[in-house]
């Protein structure tokens, strides 16, 4: 029996704020070799021997990121469930697992920042458990190595029979305290989050605790948009969800929770905890990314962008270093970044909390200048890609060719420019920029207007119906 992957890729990534932006979370971050964190997922669990076409769960606003994350690593058949608005992780796995309730197959749901080292040992352990997890919700977990309080753990029970699984005695998600008992003892696990079960005991399991929520859920399913392989969940029942973990939700409460210990190797990297694990360190346990020195500091992580960071006489620091913000924290108060997050959304500073950056189904544009009256942006269009024929009421444009070739169309007229050619846009002039070549296309595009918003457009024709 093959195994359906469930990937969930939504989320905004406030734990590596500033790195993770909500236009471009922690799923896109690189990780290494230009693979982000989403495809080093995918491509964890893409062998059609053992793994069927995965399932990808997203945000309507990630859905071309995605798609284009997927085209770069050769991953041409899969579905996407499009979540109208985040829930958490119970709702998007509840809804995957409703997709899938009439087909005879396993669920395997796997969260996309993890670094998992030993790969095949992952595999036989995923192929292992299925053997014997029959009508169980399987946690595969890990000894304990350090304390990190956003982990959950669990305490094992009886070992079922004939199996390599055990009961959980005891599951309890990010617990305050985490008992030093539970770090030594051969009594505990770490929970990877990892879980292994058939749509069918999910959904079982489901409806005996969270009946509401699963009622909005398949009425959210029943009335959703299908496009091909992407399913638009309906948004006025899916807003009635509860935004609930399916630990709280499901885990904590099951009594048909059983437990792999895991034998490979596994680190969470989606907080600044662990994520220096990714880096090189030195002799003195200090590990930059970017431009950075350290001296006489000791356990300390630079991420920086592009300004040269130095690191004098620290230790057991984190500084990180974007465009836009500096941040820096001792490395025990990791936890404390959300409160800087949630105080930047309590006043406003959506441009620090969301990024310059702005991804379409062509491509994407960086805002480089927003000044009174005018705008400059870097506009990145992919090879075959093609924006929307439209206008604007408040804008003129100018746009320069740095790398391509771009089509214009400007009313009746269609042209190409080349490399250091520019064209100028009238107001409401009908106009379109595409890229019918093997190479990226990139223009910088200045706007002149009293009315320099996003919103200012009228679309005539898209190959992406955004009409």
């Amino acid at each position: 029996m093959k195994i359906t992957p469930i990937i969930l890729a939504g989320g905004n990534g406030s734990r590596l704020w500033p790195l993770s932006r909500k236009n471009h979370p922690k799923q896109f971050l690189e990780i290494k070799d230009g693979i982000n964190f989403f495809q080093n997922t995918v491509k964890r669990v893409s062998d059609n021997n053992i793994f069927n076409d995965p399932i990808i769960i997203c945000g309507q606003s990630h859905r071309w990121q995605i798609e284009d994350s997927l085209k770069k690593i050769n991953i041409n058949k899969y579905h996407i469930i499009l979540e109208p608005t985040s829930k958490n992780t119970a709702a998007p796995i509840i809804a995957a697992s409703l997709f899938l309730k009439e087909e005879n197959s396993k669920i395997l749901i796997l969260p996309i920042d993890h670094m998992i080292k030993n790969e095949d040992r992952f595999i036989n352990n995923v192929v292992a458990a299925v053997e014997k997890g029959n009508d169980f919700i399987v946690t595969f977990g890990i000894k304990f190595n350090k304390c990190n309080p956003s982990f959950g753990y669990l305490q094992k029970g009886q070992v079922i029979e004939n199996s390599n699984l055990m009961k959980v005695s005891k599951f309890v998600e990010k617990p305050e305290n985490i008992a030093s008992e539970a770090i030594t003892s051969e009594e505990y696990l770490l929970n990877t989050g990892i879980l292994l079960t058939s749509p069918k005991t999910l959904i079982d399991e489901i409806n005996l605790y969270e009946i509401d929520l699963l009622k909005y859920v398949k009425e959210s399913l029943d009335n959703a948009k299908v496009n091909h392989n992407v399913i638009e969940l309906e948004k006025s029942n899916y807003s009635n969800c509860k935004s609930i973990s399916i630990d709280y939700a499901l885990l904590e409460k099951s009594e048909k929770l059983a437990a792999f210990q895991a034998t490979f190797d596994w680190a969470d990297i989606g907080s600044f905890y662990s994520f220096d694990n990714l880096i090189h360190k030195d002799a003195n346990n200090n590990s930059v990314k970017g431009n950075g020195i350290f001296i006489d500091s000791k356990n300390c992580y630079i991420n920086s962008e592009k300004l040269f960071t130095a690191v004098i006489s620290l230790k057991d620091a984190k500084i990180i270093s974007t465009k836009d913000t500096v941040i820096a924290f001792h490395k025990n108060d990791v936890a404390k970044i959300r409160k800087v997050y949630s105080l930047l959304e309590i006043e406003g500073h959506n441009d620090l909390i969301e990024g310059n950056i702005e991804y379409r189904p062509w491509g994407y544009y960086e805002n480089l200048v927003i000044s009174r009256g005018y705008k400059i942006k870097k506009i990145i269009v992919n090879q075959g890609g093609k924006l929307s024929l439209q206008s604007h009421d408040f804008r003129s444009e100018q746009w320069t060719v740095i790398k391509g070739i771009a089509t214009v169309t400007i009313d009746e007229k269609v042209f190409q420019l080349t490399k250091h050619q520019s064209t100028f846009i009238p107001v409401k002039a009908k106009h379109r920029l595409e890229n019918c070549h093997d190479e990226i296309l990139e223009i910088i595009e200045i706007q002149i207007g009293e009315k320099l918003i996003e919103s200012d457009i009228h679309r005539y024709e898209d190959i992406y119906e955004r009409v």
